[in-house]
C-alpha cells in the first residue's frame, strides 16, 4: 500500500461538492494497474489531487460566488463608519 502525505488545509474548499466514496484506478511507477478506494475525507483528498492532475483549480469547482476577503471587510468597515 502506498504512504500518503496529505496537507489536510488546503481541502478546506467550501462550496465544491466532493463525494463520499470514491474508487480509483491508475498505474503505479513501474506502469502496472493499481486501485485504491476511499472514503471520507480520503476520498475527498482522492478527488481534490486528481482535479490537481487535471489542471482543475479550486474556483472553476466553487457552486455559487466567490468573494474576495478584503473586499467584504472594506465594505463592512464602511458600512461602521456610514452608521456612526
Amino acid at each position: 500500500q502506498m504512504p500518503l502525505a496529505v496537507n489536510w488545509t488546503s481541502l478546506k474548499e467550501p462550496g465544491v461538492t466532493r463525494p463520499n466514496h470514491v474508487i480509483v484506478e491508475g498505474l503505479d511507477r513501474n506502469m502496472q494497474p493499481v486501485r485504491m478506494e476511499g472514503e471520507g475525507l480520503l476520498a475527498r483528498d482522492f478527488c481534490h489531487e486528481i482535479d490537481h492532475l487535471d489542471g482543475h483549480m479550486y474556483m472553476e469547482l466553487v457552486e455559487g460566488e466567490i468573494y474576495d476577503v478584503n473586499d467584504v471587510e472594506e465594505e463592512e468597515e464602511d458600512e461602521e463608519e456610514s452608521e456612526s
